[in-house]
Parts: C-alpha cells; sequence; structure tokens
C-alpha cells in the first residue's frame, strides 16, 4: 500500500479540504498537508499508540446514542473475512441480508464542526482523516461550516433543510461526562426507514480535544478515523491488525477495515 503517486492522489485530497475549510471562513492552521502526512507513517504510529491505549474507543452498538429508535428490524453485522486476511463487521445490516446500513454514496455527507476545544492542527487533521477515509470508501464529504451544538445531545435529524449534517465535535469531560474517564472518542449515526430500506443520515463524532492535544497529531488522526469509520458503518472487531480493534495497536486500515470501507461506499444509490 502507498507509493509516490498515492501519497501525490492524499496530499490533493488533503489540500482540497483545507481549501474548502477557507471558503466557508475557517481560518487554516499553519501545517501543510505534506507535513502531516509525513507524521502518518505507521511505523511511528503504532509505537505511540501502543504506549497510550488504554484510550479505549467506544460506540454504542445499537445505534441509538444520538436519541433517535432505529427502526426496523436492523441487524447487527457478522463477523466477515477479507480475501486476504483481515476481518470486519459492520455496525447494521438490511433486514434479513449481510448487506450493510450505510450513507447515499451519490449524495456527499455534510460535515459542520464545533472547534470548541479543538488543538492547534485541527483543520489539517480533520482535512487528512476525512481524504483517508474517501479514499477507501469513495463517499465524499463537503464542509459546509461551524456549529456551537454539543455532540450525541439529542439534536433533530431533519432540519428545515434536510438531513442535519455530521457534526464533528471536540469537547472535553466538562461538556460530556463520558470523557470522564479512559475515553477519547465517540462515533455513531441515526438510521432511518425510507422505502423498506435503511439509511444512515446523519451522525456524530466527538473528540476530547485537551487529551488528544496531549496526544499528538498521529494518535488523533487516527483517533479520529476510527470514529469516522463507526459513524459510516464498522464496528469494532477482535483483530489487533485492524484500525477497528477497540484499543488501536496500529494506525493505518488493516485489510478487514478496507475491504468493509468498500463495501460500504459500494451500495446502490438511495
Amino acid at each position: 500500500m502507498g507509493g509516490p503517486f498515492e501519497d501525490m492522489r492524499r496530499r490533493r485530497r488533503v489540500d482540497r479540504m483545507l481549501r474548502e475549510m477557507e471558503r466557508i471562513g475557517r481560518p487554516r492552521r499553519q501545517i501543510s498537508s505534506a507535513t502531516l502526512w509525513q507524521t502518518v507513517v505507521p511505523g511511528v504510529l503504532v509505537v505511540v499508540l501502543l504506549c497510550v491505549f488504554g484510550f479505549r474507543l467506544w460506540h454504542d452498538p445499537n445505534a441509538d446514542i444520538i436519541g433517535y429508535t432505529s427502526p426496523g428490524e436492523v441487524g447487527e453485522g457478522e463477523l466477515q473475512y477479507a480475501v486476504g486476511g483481515g476481518t470486519y463487521r459492520f455496525m447494521a445490516t438490511q433486514d434479513g441480508s449481510d448487506e450493510p446500513v450505510a450513507y447515499d454514496p451519490c449524495t456527499p455527507i455534510q460535515v459542520m464542526v464545533n472547534a470548541r476545544t479543538a488543538p492547534a492542527d485541527a483543520d489539517a487533521i480533520l482535512a487528512t482523516a476525512l481524504a483517508n477515509v474517501t479514499e477507501a470508501t469513495g463517499l465524499e464529504f463537503e464542509l459546509v461550516g461551524d456549529s456551537d451544538e454539543v455532540p450525541f445531545a439529542g439534536a433533530d435529524v431533519e432540519t428545515g433543510e434536510g438531513w442535519r449534517p455530521l457534526l464533528i465535535g471536540w469537547t472535553d469531560a466538562t461538556e460530556m461526562s463520558e470523557f470522564d474517564g479512559e475515553l477519547v472518542g465517540l462515533g455513531g449515526s441515526a438510521i432511518v426507514e425510507i422505502d423498506g430500506r435503511h439509511w444512515y443520515v446523519t451522525g456524530d463524532v466527538a473528540l476530547d480535544g485537551p487529551r488528544l492535544a496531549e496526544l499528538g497529531t498521529e494518535v488523533t488522526v487516527a483517533v479520529l478515523q476510527h470514529e469516522l469509520a463507526h459513524v459510516i458503518g464498522l464496528h469494532h472487531v477482535d483483530d489487533e491488525h485492524e484500525l477497528m480493534h477497540p484499543v488501536q495497536t496500529t494506525a493505518r486500515w488493516g485489510r478487514g477495515d478496507l475491504a468493509g470501507l468498500e463495501r460500504l461506499g459500494a451500495v446502490e444509490c438511495a
């Protein structure tokens, strides 16, 4: 996995996300996409993660954490095996099927950000994580602005203009009691049923900004990617070679992660 041309494509995706942040009026922090990508060298980050996790990443597998009841008999995905090795599991599957519940791949996922406790390089961290998810799934993200909403506070699924954007919130234990302990990240989505089929339509990511700032950019990118993978539909697995292991020992997608993410981006359009 890798090579100079792939690295160039990743950097272009990061640059595009940073330009989008500038377009919506969010100040770009002083960190270059090339420098940021180089910090995500897996061998370096593995050492850091082995030292700090411990900091378990948590997600409510019932998909109702945002305060919405999942309609219908949505099943939890069974363990799947990737070709060539690796495992993955979906958060939810369609009725009587192993097909995953997913976001509509033909509609960009709108994103808003609450930067209350964000670290200095938060914009570049977000741009890199979103670009890496896009590369793995084909799903597109559209940054639409800032927010003062608190993640997982029970906001309405719909607004007057459609589905509420995905909220990525930098928070802390004073605002969310879940972070008064080991946790540094939360991620999940709400499910709706449309014409007999289930879809994710909005979600939340919460990040403990002060603690992640102490852990550094490399760890924070990995945490955010893990939580975004929960948002779009990947569950935890027991394989330590996967980023979706609940206590992370790697900083990059594993073979199982990539297989699951590819399937989540390949469902038919709504």
